[in-house]
């Protein structure tokens, strides 16, 4: 695009100083510059009250808002909430955000390749205990793709899709409690028990920050409880 030199801007401004925004009779007046070309440069560089300086954190969070909801519709954007910026500035925060999540993109599944890279030398094999290693590929992958469990086992190899999910769900998701389970959570986990069986997951929906294997555990913990108080009755009954 042609270079605006600072004498054609100065003059522009004289121009609508004196005509406002009468492109046409100002591009006549300028004579090298098209009406278009004129008002483009007025609102987009030269009208007053524009920030030349770079873009927050908090704009570019905006702008990234924004387009969710109006797409590449720059001008309503710049509208709707930048009033000292102008089209071109939000395309150009709008770029720049994608081009910095594209790179981070590209880091992370480089760094998923190298970790699965590294599980695969490890292991050419399916084994049922899991490494850290294979832990922290499994989150990174987790990351990258979600709860695709096939996508994830055959970029991990050492692991099938539903021992990817097991391992997720029952181990490394966020917000897994793995503190000993309280008096309440026992008795929850009985009473439960009680009307659902042993539908493990269908019971620890009621413990949201415990698993499924947890819940399972809990119930055994105390079937093996409840089996040693009767022993022991049994017992005492016989010595007496």
């Amino acid at each position: 695009m042609e270079q605006q030199r600072p004498l054609d801007d100065s003059l522009l401004i004289q121009h609508y100083n004196v005509s406002g925004s009468q492109w046409v009779a100002i591009a006549r007046k300028t004579r090298t510059k098209s009406a278009h070309q004129c008002a483009t440069r007025w609102y987009n560089v030269l009208r007053p009250g524009i920030n030349n300086g770079p873009f927050t954190a908090f704009e570019h969070d905006l702008v990234r808002q924004l387009y969710k909801e109006y797409g590449p519709r720059w001008k309503r954007i710049c509208s709707a909430a930048f009033p000292n910026r102008t089209p071109r500035m939000i395309k150009d925060s709008w770029e720049e955000t994608q081009a910095e999540l594209n790179r981070i993109q590209v880091d992370i599944v480089l760094f998923g390749i190298v970790f699965a890279f590294a599980v695969r030398l490890q292991s050419k094999t399916t084994m049922e205990k899991w490494s850290s290693l294979e832990d922290t590929a499994l989150i990174t992958l987790y990351r990258m793709y979600g709860p695709q469990w096939v996508t994830v086992s055959r970029i991990l190899e050492s692991k099938s899709a539903h021992q990817c999910s097991h391992r997720w769900h029952n181990a490394l998701r966020p917000g897994i409690n793995k503190e000993p389970f309280t008096t309440f959570e026992h008795d929850t986990v009985s009473q439960q028990y009680r009307v659902h069986g042993p539908r493990w997951a269908r019971i620890s929906a009621n413990l949201p920050d415990r698993t499924r294997d947890m819940v399972k555990a809990s119930r055994e913990e105390m079937q093996a409880e409840e089996e040693r108080i009767r022993v022991q009755m049994l017992i005492a009954r016989l010595l007496n």
